[in-house]
């Protein structure tokens, strides 16, 4: 068990499972799993700092909704800086939240306490169908409040109806003052080719857009672009993820990264390397986690060749892009039409980007 976790960069830890939001876009199966008890979490920490030797070692809160469980973050808190003094090990923590429950306790609480908050902020359109618009507006003053020490990160998830017109919510966010974005297709869902060309249509845009701000000392943090640099700057050829994180469910048991864990259980038992109780692990699994094996399915078809020949990017994440979200099934045409669109995502990026 100390081995899976000694050389891992990132810990995925969902607080809970449930959500006071139900995006029908959300690939995190919220079923009757429980939440984490603070045993548990104790035990998590203290494995990881004692075993961990990668100096960038960072653990991630997800969910459900974290910040349902505000009293287990403000505990997890409190218990990592113990033990990181204890061990003298630095660790990086962030956590994502979509945002509803933020007042001024909350927001000044994670700045104050984690290097990076996510915050979901999809679009600000008032006709957008998958969020109460109105409720995350309101929260925006105090998240520019605090966003002055480069911790609060936007995350704008884009739906195939909205590729025409989330451009203008980007806008409205970069005048309100916002620095910090990533913005990235939903997969999982089928992206017609013109819903496709509108995604990569205002991409370029927001690049320009950028790049023509940067040029008047107008720094903008596009974490899209940076992920991308990432990939072909350290030559990632298989999974950016694979082998560098590792995701815990909330009885113990341990997966390959934070897709497997947000799977129905029909799905994820299939992909347990583990559990944080038992020191056996799967050996077999584990084998195809570091040959890069495991996210292989019988799904690819015709995309296996064009898999072997493309250049370093993200199409090698085989299972994750062939889950259908809406009929929470695999499915060969969903794995085809995102492993386009993610593609075709990394040409604009290259091309209108890097010099």
């Amino acid at each position: 068990m100390e081995n899976l976790l000694h050389n891992i960069q990132r810990l995925i830890i969902p607080l809970t499972f449930k959500c006071n939001f139900n995006c029908a876009y959300c690939y995190v199966c919220k079923d009757n799993r429980g939440d984490f008890t603070e045993e548990i979490l104790k035990k998590i920490y203290k494995l990881l700092l004692i075993n961990n030797e990668n100096p960038d070692r960072a653990i991630y809160f997800f969910g459900g909704e974290p910040l349902l469980r505000y009293d287990l973050l403000q505990w997890s808190i409190s218990e990592i800086e113990d033990l990181a003094r204890k061990y003298q090990k630095k660790i990086f923590l962030a956590v994502t939240t979509n945002g509803l429950l933020l007042d001024e306790e909350k927001i000044k609480f994670l700045t104050g306490n984690f290097n990076l908050v996510g915050v979901s902020i999809d679009n600000l359109d008032p006709g957008y169908a998958y969020r109460n618009v109105k409720s995350i507006k309101e929260k925006l003053p105090l998240l520019l409040k605090y966003q002055g020490q480069d911790k609060i990160l936007i995350k704008m998830t884009i739906m195939p109806e909205f590729a025409d017109s989330f451009f203008n919510s980007y806008e409205m966010l970069i005048r309100l003052g916002f620095r910090h974005i990533n913005i990235s297709p939903i997969l999982g869902y089928f992206w017609s080719s013109q819903q496709s060309a509108q995604f990569l249509a205002n991409i370029k845009k927001i690049i320009k857009k950028s790049k023509a701000l940067q040029k008047f000392g107008y720094h903008l943090h596009l974490k899209m672009v940076e992920d991308i640099k990432y990939i072909i700057n350290n030559n990632k050829e298989h999974c950016p993820v694979l082998r560098e994180e590792l995701a815990i469910d909330t009885n113990g048991d341990i997966y390959p990264c934070q897709f497997f864990v947000a799977l129905p259980e029909e799905y994820r038992k299939k992909y347990i390397l583990g559990n944080i109780n038992l020191s056996e692990v799967n050996s077999d699994l584990v084998k195809k986690v570091e040959d890069f094996k495991i996210c292989d399915n019988d799904l690819l078809g015709a995309q296996i060749a064009k898999c072997r020949t493309c250049r370093p990017d993200r199409s090698c994440k085989k299972i994750c892009y062939a889950f259908n979200l809406q009929e929470n099934k695999f499915d060969s045409q969903i794995l085809a039409n995102a492993w386009q669109l993610e593609n075709d995502f990394i040409d604009v990026v290259k091309r209108y980007y890097f010099p």
